[in-house]
């Protein structure tokens, strides 16, 4: 495949639609129009192009050029070992359509993930009908943070590389409210995204997506097992094998027991060595000093190869302070006192904020680290209680402030954020530090909440609310009182998470727990105007509380009269969102309120039970069938909650629903049952809770006929075989090419399945398979 020539290059255009009839944006980005009467082919060709442009969210080329210039170009010879590497090179040349390479913070994942889009660029190049798509993702850019953000671009970048495809698309498309319901729904653009890459037509596509874990947990908890889900589907899928994905980020989870590359600890003499050539070429800019010679080079290469503990960020951080000396004696005397590793780098950089400064610079980063969204540096100001003076604004000010507290933080446009994930992990280490200095920095998540919330209590005893309700979107309060608006809306969120030093809110803010507080009467108006304001999807705030397990907010809307039945444009509620994500006490206080347990999605027809199931959550499970979830309810593809589960590999789960009286046999719309799914995963646990109850063991597919046995065989799951084997598979069973288990397993060339417990089923034709397949095994490998 590899060999065939007709190179095909990504090609992205940032356009935007203009003319024509009516013209709304897609949520957060995009827009699209549907023109009037112009002919058919016209029509056709200006949706097709519209419906593209209203999914563009940003250029991935643009955005790969953007992290260049702010990383710095890569030095030559780093990166290039993972093309030799064993496992991408069973991904990149074999059927296996799933590689994650994972490794800690700092070690030069966005670097790879860059050399990696670059290196399959050449690939495709020398490959028929292959194409490249691609995404970085990032915590501080909402075009690159969330599961929608992602699946959106990959689908935008498919259909560009593949304009027929837009049929897939355009259904969804056929109406404004349609659009927009899709542009902001993961559930709609994974529908189309799983059609993409299951379609025959989308020929060889690589898609590298980076930094992953850069979600929010929320959005991980809902895009991971999906992923999981349409790569386990590769073998009754062929299109999909077309369709190769790698992933790199740090630990995930859900990505375990996928093949992978582990940059730490199992390449770390791969790693070392692209470090090395790393510190080289920027130690080499320091070639303007005099008396810059070899002795000079090699004492300070080696310095930082020795103190780097394997991460390119450390090496970062000590060369930007090492290119701001003048003198190669000031650059020796800096690398005495170096640290190793990153935290103690970090404890470096907070040992080196003069006293004077250490009260305010604790105070920022603090803020900055706990608070429940990024700050304005307007917002920041108010916090620390910076003003404007006759010679300094108040953003010149804090941004003075920011640089005090070394490199632990950036400005991002107008918002101020964490340098790196680890910075965050430093600053709220649970151990206590024997260093006073270092101790004092250190948050304790609890006590900072407890901070914070008093802050904004403050920050409300102060404003206007003392006299009368506010409109709290009203851009003329925010500037009498640039934190108000973050305060009225966030301090139950910081309540919550003091956990049981809450109670101390209490007495600190008596003006608003008093009684007959006029503060909070007025704030509570003017919070409740928003307790079921829908957002663009049509999600309100108990939904938003719900699915980040905020119960101590949650419950305060309730009391404050939100609708716990209503549903967003999708038709998804908030005990869906709190289910999804495991959030028990939430599930059931929203229950004990009246929650509909059996309200469907509009999407896909599921209900909270399924998304519980499918999750694992099996506490969830328990409460949901306690108050008469539909444990036979069927979703749009027929399948079950039982199906999800077993699919999933969640045996507890499987077994609580079937002890409710869950179908065991159920078929979905392609006559698959649990027990074949969970033979298709090789899940023996699942597998033997299954067929103990009764499963039908020898129930075929409508699709090609195939039982669970055969599906098992075909992927060489030993274990399962055997299982089914032992409780009356029909190992003569043939499907509707005329394939037994045994023949299926041959071609696949499973000879540890075929030699298990088919020695007497053994037929001519298998004999030839097996014998085929290693021989052409040998010769590939030639």
């Amino acid at each position: 495949m590899l060999n065939r020539l007709l190179p095909h290059q990504v090609s992205i255009n940032n356009t935007s639609a203009t003319d024509g009839g009516q013209t709304f944006a897609g949520v957060n980005f995009g827009s699209v129009s549907f023109a009037g009467t112009e002919s058919c082919a016209t029509v056709s060709e200006e949706k097709a192009s519209r419906c593209r442009n209203a999914l563009f969210l940003s250029d991935p080329y643009v955005d790969r050029e953007c992290l260049i210039s702010e990383k710095g170009t890569r030095v030559a010879g780093t990166c290039e070992w993972i093309t030799q590497h064993e496992s991408y090179r069973a991904w990149l040349y074999g059927d296996t359509p799933f590689l994650w390479i994972s490794g800690g913070p700092g070690r030069g994942k966005t670097m790879l993930s860059i050399f990696l889009t670059e290196e399959l660029e050449r690939v495709v190049q020398n490959v028929e009908d292959a194409n490249l798509i691609f995404s970085f993702c990032t915590h501080k850019d909402e075009k690159h943070n969330t599961a929608v953000a992602i699946i959106r671009g990959l689908v935008y970048q498919i259909v560009t590389h593949r304009p027929k495809l837009i049929k897939h698309v355009l259904p969804s498309f056929e109406t404004p409210e349609k659009a927009r319901q899709t542009l902001s729904s993961l559930d709609a653009l994974w529908v189309i995204f799983r059609r993409l890459v299951q379609d025959i037509d989308i020929g060889t596509t690589f898609c590298v997506i980076d930094g992953l874990d850069e979600c929010d947990e929320a959005a991980l908890s809902v895009l991971v097992p999906k992923l999981a889900d349409i790569f386990s589907l590769e073998s009754s899928q062929p299109a999909t094998r077309l369709f190769k994905m790698v992933v790199i980020s740090r630990d995930i989870p859900g990505l375990r027991g996928s093949l992978q590359v582990k940059l730490d600890p199992d390449n770390d003499e791969r790693v070392a060595s692209d470090i090395k050539l790393f510190i080289a070429s920027r130690v080499a800019e320091l070639s303007r000093m005099e008396g810059f010679n070899d002795e000079f080079v090699t004492t300070v290469q080696t310095s930082l190869l020795e103190r780097s503990e394997g991460t390119f960020l450390w090496v970062g951080f000590i060369m930007k302070e090492l290119s701001r000396k003048r003198t190669c004696t000031e650059v020796l005397e800096t690398l005495g006192s170096l640290p190793s590793g990153l935290p103690a780098l970090y404890s470096r950089m907070l040992l080196q904020i003069e006293s004077k400064h250490r009260a305010i610079s604790s105070v920022i980063l603090r803020w900055v680290t706990m608070a429940a969204r990024p700050l304005t540096l307007q917002e920041l100001a108010a916090v620390v209680g910076i003003r404007s003076s006759n010679l300094i604004t108040a953003q010149q000010a804090i941004r003075d402030r920011i640089t005090l507290c070394g490199l632990f933080l950036k400005i991002q446009g107008q918002e101020v954020v964490l340098v790196h994930q680890s910075a965050r992990d430093y600053l709220l280490r649970k151990e206590p530090d024997s260093d006073i200095v270092l101790e004092y920095f250190r948050i304790k998540s609890e006590e900072a909440h407890l901070m914070l919330a008093q802050a904004c209590l403050d920050c409300l005893a102060h404003s206007s609310l003392q006299y009368e309700p506010l409109d709290l979107n009203n851009e003329s309060y925010s500037q009498e009182s640039p934190l108000l608006n973050y305060a009225a809306f966030h301090w139950p969120v910081h309540a919550q998470r003091s956990s049981v030093l809450a109670v101390q809110l209490l007495g600190f803010s008596k003006t608003f727990f008093h009684e007959d507080s006029d503060l909070r009467k007025n704030w509570m108006p003017s919070f409740n105007k928003s307790v079921d304001k829908k957002d663009a999807r049509g999600r309100t705030a108990l939904y938003w509380a719900s699915s980040k397990g905020h119960e101590a907010v949650v419950r305060l809307l309730i009391e404050r009269g939100a609708n716990v039945r209503v549903k967003d444009k999708l038709g998804l509620t908030a005990l869906y969102q709190a289910s999804s994500s495991g959030h028990e006490a939430v599930v059931k206080l929203l229950l004990e309120h009246g929650a509909d347990v059996n309200a469907r999605s509009a999407s896909k027809g599921w209900t909270a039970l399924f998304e519980a199931a499918s999750n694992g959550h099996k506490a969830v499970v328990q409460l949901l069938l306690d108050c008469g979830a539909d444990v036979n309810m069927k979703d749009e593809n027929g399948r079950t909650p039982l199906y999800q589960a077993a699919s999933r590999g969640h045996e507890a789960v499987a077994g609580l629903l079937v002890g409710h009286g869950a179908d065991i046999n159920a078929r979905d719309n392609d006559g698959q049952t649990a027990l074949f799914r969970a033979s298709s995963n090789g899940d023996e646990a699942v597998v033997q809770l299954l067929v103990n109850r009764k499963a039908n063991v020898n129930v075929a597919d409508y699709f090609r006929g195939m039982t669970p046995l055969s599906q098992a065989a075909s992927r060489g799951h030993e274990g399962v075989v055997s299982l089914l084997l032992d409780h009356g598979a029909d190992i003569n069973a043939k499907d509707s090419g005329e394939w037994t288990a045994l023949d299926v397993a041959a071609f696949k060339g499973h000879e540890e399945v075929t030699g298990y417990g088919f020695e007497y089923a053994c037929t001519e034709f298998s004999t030839v398979l097996l014998c085929c397949h290693s021989t052409f095994s040998k010769v590939g490998r030639v």
